[in-house]
C-alpha cells in the first residue's frame, strides 16, 4: 500500500506542477472532441473509416472464433491486415460490446496521449514551448479527424511516437540500451498494426551508429551499432509469430498477403495510367487490367497453369511483375507523378475525413478523386470547391492552411536547426520523412502522413520559435529607436 500510496502521490504532485496552458490546450482538445461527436453522422466512424470493414469483421471473428478467420467462413483464414489493431477492437468488444463509439474514445485517449508525450520531447529541445507542441499535435485537423473514425493510423502513431521519443533521447547523446530496447519493440508492434514500417527495423543497426557520429559521439559507434542490431534481433523476435502465420498460409515469411503486396503495387500502377493518360483513377483501374493491358499479359504467359493456381498463388505472380509493370512508364511519367505525391504527402490538409464523420459533401469527395481526370488538378479542384457548401470549404480551408502553414514554418525550422548545430536531430527527423514519403510512392497524401506528424511539427516548432524571436528583436529595437 505503501508503494501505491507513494506513486499516486508522485503522479498528484506532476499533475499539480503541470501550467495553465496545458489544461487551456487539454480543454480545447475535450471541446473539440465533444462537438464533433455530437454534430457525427450516426454510424459514420465504421461506415466512413478508411478500410473499417477489413479491420472490424476480423475483430468480431477472432472474438467468436478465436482465430484470424472470415466471419462467414472460419475454416478460411483471414490474414489480409496485420492483427494488432483487430485485437484491440477485439478486446473492447468484449469488455464494452460491439460500439464503434469506445474504439473512437480509446483512439482519442491514445491521441492525447501522442500529445503528452510529444510535450516531453519539446521541453528537451525547446523548453518553453511545449505547450504550443502539443497543441499542434492534438489539435492538428488531420490526426483528430483520423481519431474519430475506424482506423488503424491512431494506434500506429502512438507505437510510431514512442519510438520517436526514445529515439530523440539517443539523438541526445543518452545511449543507455533501454533506449535501444524501447526503439525496437515500439517498431515491432507499430508494424503488426501497419507493415509499413518493416523496413525501418532492418536498417536500426546502420541508423543508431550514424546517429552517434551525426551527434559528435564517435567513440559509441560500436556500442550503437550492437544496440541497434540488439534491437533490430528482438523486434523481429515479435514479428517472427505472425510472419510464420502468414507463411503458413502460403505467402512466404513476411507482414502481409500476396494480395495486400500485390494492391499496393497495382495500385500505384493505376496512378501512372491515370496520369499518362489524362484518365480517371476508375477509368485508370479498368484500363490496367483489360486485354493487350501488362496485367492482362502476365496472366496470358502462364498459359493454362493460371487456372491451376490458388487465390493466392495468383496474387504471387502479380506482385512479382509488379515492380516491373510500374517501371514499364516513361521516366517523365513517373517524376511527375513522384512529384506531385510529394506535395499531396506534404500539404494536403486531411479535411476529408471531417466531412465524411460529420456527412458533409462526402459523395462530393469521392468523385473528386475517383471520378476526375487525376491529369486535371484544376479540373478536381473546381469540382469540390465550385460548388462546395460552406461547412465543407471552411473545414478544408482550416485544413489546408493548417498543413501549409506548418510546412512553411518547418523550413524554416530546418534551417534554424542547422544554424543552432542541431545536426543529428534534423537528420534524423529529414530521414523519418523521408521514409514514409519513398515508402508510399505515387499515393502520398495526409492519412499516409500521420506517423510523422509530430517530426514535421517539431520542424515547425523551431521556425515559430525562430520568426518570434525575430519579431521580438525587431520589437525591442523599435522601442529603442523611440527612446533615442
Amino acid at each position: 500500500m505503501a508503494v501505491s500510496a507513494t506513486g499516486f502521490q508522485k503522479l498528484y504532485v506532476y499533475v499539480s506542477s503541470l501550467p495553465w496552458p496545458f489544461w487551456a490546450v487539454s480543454g480545447t482538445y475535450f471541446l473539440c472532441n465533444v462537438v464533433v461527436a455530437v454534430f457525427a453522422e450516426p454510424g459514420a466512424s465504421l461506415a466512413q473509416g478508411g478500410d473499417a470493414g477489413s479491420y472490424w469483421d476480423p475483430a468480431i471473428a477472432f472474438l467468436k472464433y478465436g482465430d484470424f478467420v472470415q466471419l462467414d467462413n472460419p475454416a478460411e483464414p483471414d490474414l489480409y491486415r496485420t492483427p494488432l489493431y483487430p485485437l484491440m477492437i477485439s478486446a473492447l468488444m468484449f469488455l464494452f460490446g460491439e460500439s464503434p463509439g469506445v474504439v473512437i474514445s480509446v483512439q482519442l485517449i491514445l491521441l492525447f496521449g501522442v500529445g503528452v508525450l510529444f510535450r516531453s520531447i519539446v521541453i528537451d529541445w525547446l523548453p518553453g514551448w511545449e505547450d504550443v507542441g502539443m497543441a499542434l499535435v492534438i489539435l492538428n485537423p488531420n490526426l483528430l479527424g483520423t481519431a474519430h473514425l475506424i482506423q488503424s493510423e491512431t494506434l500506429y502513431l502512438c507505437f510510431i511516437s514512442i519510438g520517436f521519443w526514445s529515439l530523440l533521447r539517443i539523438v541526445r547523446k543518452d545511449f543507455r540500451w533501454q533506449n535501444a530496447f524501447i526503439v525496437g519493440i515500439a517498431l515491432a508492434l507499430a508494424c503488426l498494426v501497419k507493415p509499413t514500417s518493416q523496413f525501418l527495423v532492418i536498417i536500426l543497426p546502420i541508423c543508431l551508429p550514424i546517429i552517434a557520429l551525426l551527434a559528435g559521439a564517435k567513440s559509441s559507434f560500436w556500442k550503437l551499432f550492437i544496440q541497434g542490431t540488439t534491437a533490430a534481433l528482438i523486434a523481429m523476435a515479435i514479428l517472427a509469430p505472425w510472419a510464420m502465420k502468414l507463411s503458413a498460409a502460403g505467402n512466404g515469411y513476411s507482414l502481409s498477403e500476396h494480395e495486400i503486396r500485390y494492391r499496393f503495387l497495382w495500385d500505384q500502377v493505376v496512378m501512372l495510367e491515370a496520369n499518362m493518360h489524362g484518365v480517371s483513377y476508375h477509368e485508370a483501374e479498368i484500363r490496367i487490367t483489360a486485354p493487350g493491358s501488362y496485367h492482362a499479359k502476365v496472366i496470358a504467359a502462364q498459359g493454362e497453369a493460371w487456372n491451376t493456381l490458388s487465390g493466392v498463388e495468383k496474387f504471387a505472380v502479380l506482385e512479382r511483375h509488379g515492380y516491373d509493370a510500374i517501371l514499364s512508364y516513361p521516366a517523365e511519367v513517373i517524376a511527375k507523378v513522384t512529384a506531385r505525391s510529394f506535395i499531396q504527402f506534404m500539404f494536403s490538409g486531411g479535411a476529408g475525413n471531417l466531412h465524411n464523420i460529420l456527412g458533409i459533401d462526402t459523395a462530393r469527395l469521392n468523385r473528386v478523386w475517383f471520378k476526375t481526370s487525376q491529369q486535371d488538378v484544376k479540373a478536381m479542384l473546381n469540382t469540390f470547391f465550385g460548388e462546395a457548401p460552406m461547412a465543407a470549404l471552411g473545414l478544408s480551408v482550416v485544413a489546408l492552411s493548417f498543413a501549409f502553414l506548418t510546412k512553411c514554418l518547418g523550413f524554416i525550422g530546418i534551417f534554424a536547426m542547422w544554424r543552432r548545430g542541431h545536426y543529428a536531430l534534423m537528420f534524423t527527423l529529414l530521414g523519418l520523412i523521408g521514409y514514409f514519403v519513398a515508402v508510399h510512392l505515387f499515393h502520398g497524401n495526409s492519412r499516409y502522413r500521420i506517423p510523422v506528424e509530430p517530426a514535421m511539427i517539431l520542424f515547425a516548432l523551431y521556425g515559430l520559435q525562430s520568426v518570434w524571436a525575430i519579431f521580438c528583436n525587431w520589437q525591442r529595437n523599435k522601442l529603442m529607436d523611440k527612446v533615442k
